[in-house]
């Protein structure tokens, strides 16, 4: 089918099937719908032709065919397909999001199932449960270390192996996933999932479709004093991708402690304070007297800094009160830091006194050193008295250092020392009932201080 130009009238020729397509002039670029020659409508028979014009015509359409033909031959088209139409701009691609954060699909699919557990949504809970899986890995898991036997006493028969899951009933089978569930959604300080709303996380580890998501939750309930903690959660996707798809399940779910809070449990839980009656029939509140770490925040350098201040005063009893009156000063501004390190020393003395007065006088010096900057820090006051005279027996004496501890597991925790300490009157605390004696002894000691605080 032979076809011309709308512009410039060069000529070509295209098979029929083009008819009605759009093409590109090879000549002008134009484009313009393919219709046969004849189609385009002739002049009126009347008008006459411009001979020049034709002529024109006649050699631009010869060229036109010669190209067409060499175009042919070299495995081309002579005219090319314009284009439907407009292309349309590409949508703006989306920004880029870690697939280990916050905003990624495993940790999204953890923060549904906190959402499911708050909610108390069981069945959203089981249909993301793996219980084959998590079956499996719990037996992976070591044995806990059996308990102590005392000496004449039969250990405790190894427990018998358990069945692999295949073994295992579907009502067993069942009842182990409802124990899973349960667990999730245990309400309460000790709940691992359904008290807590996550609001930061991360993947911890993901290799070959298992991964472990660590979020960090703040408690639901405001009201029952609890700070902040990390829950972990063990997930399995058999197709190992990170699409956040129902491919994902867990398998465990707990408590995830940081590498702080384990650091304060390898040093064991606060001792249990005890009231403890003396020969004279007062009442008063111990605890054992043992060595206490530093807090997780002070550095090594302030450690050891606050350590040698301990010693400077302690080690020579003899030296020059102007000179131990610069290190108690320096104790007292130290403030809570350095408590720790004052018990610790407190702790050390008594393990080698003397248990006869006569023999640990320098040793009963060295603890009323302590005892005064424990006191000057905390405001607090204890029955501890180093004279003899006044009292101040080896009970007495390991009385008073007990109710320093006790202070420490009772109040150290919530315990901000003030730039200028506050002195608590003893007589005060209903938690401490004194004798007669020792409410002359803490009258005669309020007095003291008055008068020390009047000459500075």
């Amino acid at each position: 089918m032979l076809i011309q130009c709308t512009s410039c009238g060069t000529q070509a020729k295209i098979p029929d099937s083009k008819e009605g397509a759009k093409v590109k002039c090879p000549s002008c670029a134009h484009v313009y719908v393919a219709r046969p020659k004849w189609a385009r409508g002739a002049r009126s028979s009347g008008s006459q032709q411009d001979p020049t014009k034709m002529v024109i015509i006649g050699v631009a359409g010869i060229a036109a065919a010669v190209l067409a033909v060499m175009v042919l031959k070299s495995g081309g088209n002579s005219v090319e397909a314009a284009p439907e139409g407009p292309k349309e701009d590409p949508a703006p691609a989306e920004p880029w999001v870690d697939p280990d954060s916050w905003q990624g699909p495993l940790v999204t699919v953890v923060r549904q199932l906190h959402a499911s557990a708050a909610a108390g949504d069981k069945s959203k809970l089981l249909s993301r449960l793996d219980a084959k899986q998590a079956y499996a890995y719990e037996l992976s898991q070591p044995l806990p270390e059996p308990p102590p036997v005392a000496e004449g006493e039969d250990p405790a028969p190894a427990p018998e192996p358990r069945p692999a899951w295949s073994a295992l009933s579907e009502l067993e089978k069942i009842q182990y996933s409802d124990t899973l569930i349960a667990k999730v959604m245990a309400l309460g300080g000790d709940g691992a999932v359904a008290g807590w709303k996550p609001f930061d996380g991360r993947v911890e580890t993901n290799d070959e479709g298992e991964a472990l998501v660590l979020v960090k939750c703040q408690p639901l309930d405001n009201t029952l004093g609890l700070g902040d903690r990390w829950t972990q959660w063990r997930m399995v996707n058999p197709k190992g991708s990170y699409d956040a798809d129902d491919s994902w399940k867990w398998i465990f779910a707990d408590r995830w402690y940081t590498e702080a809070e384990l650091a304060a449990m390898a040093r064991g839980p606060r001792k249990k304070v005890k009231k403890k009656t003396l020969s004279d029939g007062s009442q008063v509140y111990v605890s054992e007297i043992r060595a206490i770490d530093f807090d997780d925040d002070v550095t090594a350098d302030e450690r050891k800094r606050l350590t040698g201040l301990v010693s400077a005063l302690v080690d020579d009893i003899d030296v020059r009160p102007s000179v131990r009156g610069e290190v108690q000063a320096k104790i007292l501004q130290a403030g809570k830091p350095i408590i720790p390190a004052l018990l610790t020393r407190m702790s050390s003395i008594t393990e080698t006194m003397s248990k006869n007065t006569d023999e640990n006088i320098e040793d009963r010096i060295r603890l009323n050193f302590i005892h005064e900057s424990m006191r000057d820090i905390t405001g607090n006051e204890t029955t501890f008295d180093v004279a003899t005279e006044m009292g101040g027996t080896q009970e007495r004496i390991q009385a008073g250092l007990e109710m320093w501890y006790a202070w420490y597991d009772r109040k150290y925790k919530r315990f901000e020392a003030e730039t200028e300490t506050e002195y608590v009157d003893p007589l005060e605390d209903a938690d401490i009932p004194l004798t007669d004696r020792e409410k002359r002894e803490i009258e005669r000691e309020k007095l003291k201080r008055e008068r020390d605080k009047r000459k500075r």
